[in-house]
């Protein structure tokens, strides 16, 4: 596959304030696009995925990957 790979993952946890015990979550989104500036804007094919609870954000995590498998960039925010 000849296109750039842009992912997003999203840690998530439910707190006891938020009404939850402790539980956390992840949710994935991730942009197939021929050009790495769509990809990164999310305009090509996307696909989502979410395992776990739905809460609140914690942790965020951005990968672009070149079509040779080459990582443009990985950013923890």
């Amino acid at each position: 596959m000849n296109q750039y790979r842009y992912t997003q993952t999203e840690l998530q946890s439910l707190p006891p304030s938020f009404g939850g015990n402790n539980d956390y979550g992840c949710e994935t989104v991730t942009c197939f696009s021929p050009s790495p500036k769509k990809a990164v804007a999310m305009e090509g094919t996307i696909t989502r995925s979410r395992e776990g609870v739905e809460g609140v954000p914690v942790l965020l995590n951005a990968t672009l990957v070149a079509p040779n498998g080459r990582v443009v960039f990985d950013r923890w925010d």
